[in-house]
């Protein structure tokens, strides 16, 4: 039986939660499908993250799925739960929260929204990037997820009704006294501002000694989380080399932060290609949209070791896309999956025509689109290269591929040469 089972709404944020545990010797798997649980209920796994997909749902379709995962938990006999929310506060974190607290035995949910080593902080209840309010950040205006507001408890309101107790940094060691006056179920949302801060708040919880079930944030406090309930250490091995560094770096991301991740690596030399929407919104299996692309990316491996497949080169390029799009009917909410679909069948066409060792995607939109592809049922996640930069392994074909996933916003500039730094010390 796992130890604790963390529902994600989005595959990078199941990723870069996961891996908060694997990077500690806790033996954790990744399932990028709800339906594939029926399938760990005799996991050898102390840890199970399951994606959701339900960050851009509605929030009733988003709560079922929770409360679907929560429900299979709790049936496996599974102790405690982690919803992980993503460290803007995009999508459905009402009604997600709420589903996980009305799942369980328990009227308590731990809530810590911080994750500080990547600038998101949380004061006076007020979330912040880079001492932004979210709603002001370079996130409001996300396209499928805009941000109206940086009040915490006022964007849980959007979706429930759900009392929230905010924790501020003074009252950390003595949070429980505010939960007196608290209704029947509450959630206990706490300030954080530094990664000190997450460790006193997991502190507190273990004197308290309150038999929390619940917990939620995002990869900030998972990193704390296995001291607070008691995870050891049971797995520590990871990466046996001798795989060829050929690296397909994909970004479907439209944040501007890979964009210019991106950019800063083509002016540095790397073979960088661009997709047409033509090829980027490509529908058909059979179609031969991909072929001129794929001899093009055989070509570039025969001279670097590196090659980067992207489909914007600013926001602007949305533009192209949305005309294309209207051309031929398609729905604006279906873009991001057919870019998805079509980001995954062009990586699993490159496989089969070249020995690659490493992919690298940036977007989690990106990344499910491209596991989709190849067919991957558990992802193992095994260590974090910089804060938000996951290295996982998943199997295809009989082989044993690296696979590194970012969020679109997470990552300095250089962010590749990290990646690079990291692949050259393990092939």
């Amino acid at each position: 039986m796992a130890d604790l089972l963390i529902v994600a709404d989005d595959f990078t944020g199941a990723l870069d939660t996961g891996v908060q545990f694997a990077k500690q010797g806790i033996s954790t798997i990744v399932s990028n499908e709800p339906d594939e649980l029926a399938d760990l209920s005799e996991p050898s796994f102390r840890v199970i993250v399951v994606n959701t997909e339900s960050r851009h749902l509605t929030p009733i379709e988003a709560a079922r799925r929770v409360r679907e995962a929560v429900e299979w938990g709790v049936a496996q006999g599974i102790p405690t739960f982690y919803k992980k929310t993503d460290s803007t506060l995009r999508g459905n974190i009402g009604a997600e929260l709420t589903a996980l607290l009305d799942s369980v035995d328990g009227d308590r949910l731990i809530f810590v929204p911080a994750f500080p080593a990547t600038g998101r902080t949380t004061e006076e209840g007020i979330q912040y990037v880079d001492g932004v309010p979210i709603h002001r950040s370079r996130f409001a205006e996300d396209q499928l997820n805009p941000i109206e507001q940086s009040y915490v408890p006022d964007i849980i309101h959007e979706q429930s009704s759900v009392e929230v107790v905010l924790v501020r940094r003074d009252h950390y060691a003595d949070f429980e006294s505010l939960i007196d006056e608290a209704e029947d179920k509450a959630i206990l949302m706490f300030d954080a501002e530094t990664e000190e801060d997450l460790r006193a708040i997991g502190d507190s919880l273990k004197v308290a000694g309150g038999d929390y079930q619940s917990f939620a944030g995002c990869a900030g406090f998972s990193n704390v989380l296995p001291d607070v309930i008691g995870l050891t250490s049971d797995s520590v091995e990871f990466g046996e080399g001798g795989v060829p560094k050929r690296t397909l770096v994909v970004s479907g991301s439209l944040n501007p932060t890979s964009l210019r991740q991106v950019a800063y690596m083509e002016r540095h030399g790397t073979k960088t290609i661009t997709l047409s929407p033509e090829q980027a919104l490509s529908s058909s299996d059979g179609d031969r949209v991909f072929d001129e692309l794929i001899e093009l990316i055989e070509t570039g491996f025969e001279k670097k070791d590196e090659i980067i497949v992207r489909t914007l080169v600013d926001r602007s390029d949305l533009d192209s896309y949305i005309a294309y799009a209207r051309e031929r009917d398609i729905k604006p909410e279906e873009v991001h999956r057919r870019v998805a679909r079509s980001v995954g069948r062009l990586v699993q066409s490159v496989l089969e025509e070249v020995e690659i060792g490493y992919l690298v995607v940036f977007g989690g939109d990106t990344a499910r689109g491209v596991v989709d592809a190849l067919d991957c049922s558990g992802i193992v996640p095994k260590t974090e290269i910089v804060p938000g930069v996951v290295f996982s392994e998943i199997s295809w074909h009989g082989r044993i591929l690296g696979f590194v996933t970012k969020a679109g916003g997470f990552g300095e500039e250089d962010v590749l040469h990290s990646i690079e730094r990291f692949v050259e010390r393990i092939a």
